[in-house]
């Protein structure tokens, strides 16, 4: 929940600093105007981390924070995948010296 809030707050920051209205916003966004009134009004729950990310991209909008972000959401992948190698080296190891 908290690095939703955050995510938000920076897209919050981004359409004050422009002066952009609703609708600008939502088309520069890639979002319906009734979500970016969501979003300025503190709705979270209706939004996902993804899909907050997805919106600083289009706005390319770069942070630290979205970088943290990204990383910490890829973690479970890259351990997955680092488990899946491990299988595949032990089996073709195994295979190797089955073999000679």
């Amino acid at each position: 929940m908290k690095r939703r809030a955050e995510l938000a707050l920076v897209l919050e920051r981004f359409v004050q600093r422009r002066q952009l209205t609703q609708p600008q916003a939502a088309k520069l966004l890639g979002v319906s105007q009734p979500s970016i009134n969501d979003l300025l009004r503190g709705r979270l729950h209706r939004f996902s981390v993804d899909s907050l990310l997805i919106m600083m991209d289009r706005a390319q909008i770069r942070s630290n924070l979205r970088s943290s972000c990204q990383r910490q959401l890829m973690e479970p992948l890259i351990k997955s995948i680092a488990v899946a190698v491990d299988l595949i080296r032990g089996s073709l190891g195994a295979s190797i010296s089955c073999g000679e």
